[in-house]
């Protein structure tokens, strides 16, 4: 569950029928359908990524979702695993833990760098099986 919006106003939080301050939540695998909504997009993954589970982002107003793995099998850290398109990018660059799996089904953490044009480029210190993206969640301004 991730923060969609805040609503602020004069009345006391927790009244049913008040205008109070409340942080409302939504479930990043819930379709919306509102007008700030994208649905869930597929990535477009650079040489040598593969999509190993559906590999996906989506806006809902200002806050961008990730998710799925990508097979790294051949893949370095430091390689480009995709760009993300305008207005899906933070305005500063962020790095974001991550839990992975190595050679042999270890587990292991992971980071994945956003930058502020959109390129999201893993960082582990193994030769990956899978890289995840589940549950990166970030704010475009």
């Amino acid at each position: 569950i991730a923060p969609a919006t805040t609503v602020t106003g004069p009345d006391a939080p927790g009244d049913p029928t008040a205008v109070g301050t409340s942080l409302l939540y939504a479930r990043e695998d819930h379709d919306h359908g509102g007008p700030d909504d994208t649905g869930w997009v597929n990535m477009t993954l650079t040489s040598p990524w593969t999509v190993s589970t559906n590999m996906q982002y989506r806006k809902i107003g200002n806050c961008v979702y990730l998710r799925g793995s990508a097979a790294g099998t051949s893949g370095a850290t430091g390689d480009v695993l995709t760009t993300l398109p305008t207005g899906f990018c933070p305005t500063e660059d962020q790095i974001f833990a991550s839990g992975s799996e190595a050679s042999g089904g270890i587990p292991v953490v992971s980071t994945l760098e956003i930058s502020s044009v959109g390129l999201c480029i893993p960082r582990f210190g193994d030769t990956l099986n899978t890289f995840n993206v589940d549950g990166i969640i970030f704010l475009t301004d």
